[in-house]
């Protein structure tokens, strides 16, 4: 099946983590589509936590929960290699466009308004916590 905007970052990282798990000086390559569109990406032990925020005030209304910041899906895919310390090269087909959204970032202003919660792990926060739970596999 195609892979979504939704899957895009746990399949990486676990792609990156089978790669590193082969322990190879060979420089690897992971085949992606397009990775020009933006998301925006919040970590779950975040949106838990906004959650709970919500609980506890009896918040009545519609909240977004997300970080309210967008980032490229490259740059998730080059600190993700970043992170592994090993030779994994990007294969970009710009052609295929797994979503037709190009930009997506919410807008948390009535979150943060509302509630104390703000965001405690940073994108790169949890892209090392992602990618050192899929090497656990290796060991």
């Amino acid at each position: 099946f195609p892979v979504t905007i939704e899957l895009f970052v746990g399949r990486l990282v676990n792609n990156i983590a089978r790669i590193a798990c082969l322990n190879t000086s060979r420089v690897r390559t992971i085949e992606t589509g397009s990775l020009n569109a933006t998301r925006d990406f919040i970590d779950v032990r975040d949106a838990s936590n906004a959650l709970i925020s919500l609980v506890k005030i009896r918040a009545e209304g519609l909240f977004n929960l997300a970080s309210g910041e967008e980032s490229l899906l490259r740059d998730i895919a080059e600190i993700c290699i970043a992170l592994s310390c090993h030779s994994i090269g990007l294969n970009e087909n710009t052609e295929r466009h797994v979503s037709p959204i190009t930009r997506q970032v919410l807008d948390v202003s009535a979150l943060l308004a509302r509630t104390d919660w703000r965001r405690s792990y940073t994108l790169k926060d949890t892209l090392t916590d992602m990618l050192k739970a899929a090497l656990q596999d290796c060991r």
